[in-house]
């Protein structure tokens, strides 16, 4: 997340922290917090809002498995559409295409709003 953001990100995540549609995940690594998602469930449709990684922890699977929890809570929750949003061409947006190369969309997807864009793919173990 560029610095310039980071306080009003911050402010913004401390206002949704007590709503109860909204949830967030902290990733640690060797016992220090290293990464953060969010969630936003209502009515069926799940959004993995902001997510963040220390830049130090960059490169270890933390991004990978903050949208991972966030999707298996959007599943259990029986969420028929999800929604990620990422900076275009980012390796936020690079994380969550891999999810729908593997098939996730394919599988779970509410096929009425949106298109099939995977051929085959895996879905996702749950």
């Amino acid at each position: 997340m560029p610095t310039f953001l980071a306080e009003s990100v911050t402010m913004n995540n401390k206002a949704l922290y007590d709503k109860p549609d909204w949830s967030f995940y902290i990733a640690s690594l060797q016992d220090e917090d290293v990464g953060i998602g969010s969630l936003y469930i209502n009515d069926g449709t799940a959004i993995l809002a902001a997510s963040a990684v220390k830049p130090k922890a960059r490169n270890q699977g933390v991004h990978q498995a903050l949208i991972q929890i966030r999707i298996n809570e959007a599943l259990k929750q029986n969420c028929s559409f999800m929604i990620g949003h990422a900076k275009f061409a980012s390796i936020s947006q690079n994380n969550m295409e891999r999810w729908i190369k593997n098939g996730l969309y394919k599988k779970y997807m509410d096929r009425s709003k949106v298109n099939d864009f995977t051929e085959g793919g895996r879905g996702l173990n749950v």
